[in-house]
């Protein structure tokens, strides 16, 4: 057998080297086509990461619109409700003689019953049509005049402390009450400041007039009622049976006469009276 020669195994070997060299461009060339440069990469991110941003701003302003927009409705309504005319623009009378309640145990309707410039009387009715209250003030031509009505029209007898005899008994704090019995009928009277007070009844009835009298007196040193000038009464009268019972507050402010009557108990007929107060301007 015959030995290759010398240049038959060097053409053989540069062949070798040519075929490796082309394969190792062609690999080349594939990875560079498939990768990514890192500029290429780095400007992807940074335009996703924008594009979400402005994706994210932007829900967050139309859920900021529509929520503002829909709070303006409410306050708009809220604004307009309280706008609302108080009954006090309609009464005739100076806005600064005027006195009306601010308080009611329950929800009332307010209605003008008298309307002139030197009278006013407003009732304030329930939601089953009764009248609960009617609170009036009077314009007279002098303090004298007024002082000389001020028990005028009471459905029984008012006694002042003057009228009654010596003695009495002690009702609490030092204030003194009086019991008057003529035929079948009682009073139980006290005087608390510049107020009088008188409990008419009748005889029989099986009423505890003095703790009454007592939770008055408690209730006042809390909630006083407007400041007379220069007297005030205060008249519960009970029908007879005991139950039904008509109250009547009044006081004279200089020439001015002003009024509660109410068919509620006592301590809600005086937590409505220091209520009363000057309509705002």
């Amino acid at each position: 057998m015959k030995r290759p020669s010398y240049r038959m195994i060097t053409m053989i070997g540069l062949c070798g080297a040519l075929l490796i060299w082309c394969s190792s461009n062609e690999n080349m060339d594939t990875n560079t086509s498939t990768v990514p440069s890192e500029e290429t990469q780095s400007s992807s991110y940074i335009n996703s990461e924008s594009s979400s941003a402005t994706s994210e701003e932007s829900s967050n302003s139309e859920s900021g619109e529509s929520t503002e927009s829909s709070l303006i409705p409410e306050e708009s309504s809220s604004d307009s409700s309280s706008n609302e005319e108080p009954i006090s623009t309609e009464l005739q009378m100076d806005k600064e003689k005027i006195l009306l309640p601010t308080f009611s145990p329950e929800t009332v309707t307010e209605n003008i019953k008298t309307n002139e410039k030197n009278t006013y009387t407003v009732s304030y009715i329930n939601n089953q049509g009764e009248i609960l209250d009617e609170v009036s003030g009077t314009r007279y031509g002098s303090p004298e005049a007024a002082e000389g009505d001020l028990t005028v029209g009471l459905p029984n007898r008012f006694f002042e402390t003057a009228d009654v005899p010596e003695g009495g008994e002690d009702l609490m704090s030092g204030i003194t009450g009086y019991d008057i019995e003529k035929g079948d009928q009682k009073w139980l009277i006290w005087e608390d400041e510049e107020w009088v007070f008188n409990i008419h009844s009748f005889a029989g009835e099986q009423l505890s007039k003095r703790v009454e009298a007592r939770d008055m007196i408690t209730f006042l040193y809390d909630n006083p009622l407007p400041v007379p000038r220069s007297k005030g009464i205060v008249y519960l009268d009970y029908e007879p049976g005991g139950e039904d019972v008509v109250m009547v507050i009044r006081w004279q402010d200089e020439e001015m006469v002003y009024q509660v009557k109410t068919t509620r108990s006592s301590l809600e007929a005086l937590e409505v009276t220091a209520s009363l107060k000057q309509p705002s301007e």
